[in-house]
């Protein structure tokens, strides 16, 4: 990446336990920064905390299982809205991405890689912002 897209800076949108459980590789010659986007995620929901939502008491336990799978996705569109507007809106992440606009702007030369995990949701918002 050095020879062919001149590398010169990585920045990590990661959190610190994400990037301690998985930390971007050293590259002579290349910056690692890490800039963390969010204070903290919400935890996917668990097969529980599914089957605990059920508010359905039919006389069949698969409507049940479905009835508090649909309730649980309703509540993870909304905790993922609530998420991405976090991410627009919070004094946390507009220092972070004021912090990344900054470096974008002041590099002279070379180029900069920015990631975060999976790249669809802190690395988006950057990405349209």
């Amino acid at each position: 990446m050095t020879d062919t897209y001149h590398l010169k800076q990585i920045i990590d949108f990661r959190k610190d336990d994400e990037v301690k459980s998985k930390p971007d590789p050293t590259i002579a010659g290349v910056t690692n920064t890490q800039i963390s986007i969010v204070e903290s995620t919400t935890p996917a929901a668990s097969s529980a905390d599914i089957s605990s939502k059920s508010s359905s008491s039919s006389k069949n336990p698969y409507v049940d299982q479905v009835a508090a799978a649909i309730k649980a996705l309703d509540d993870i569109n909304v905790s993922m809205e609530n998420a991405y507007l976090g991410m627009i809106t919070s004094e946390h992440s507009i220092a972070g991405y004021k912090q990344f606009f900054d470096l974008l702007l002041t590099r002279q030369s070379g180029s900069i890689l920015y990631h975060c995990t999976a790249g669809k949701d802190r690395t988006g918002v950057a990405s349209i912002r």
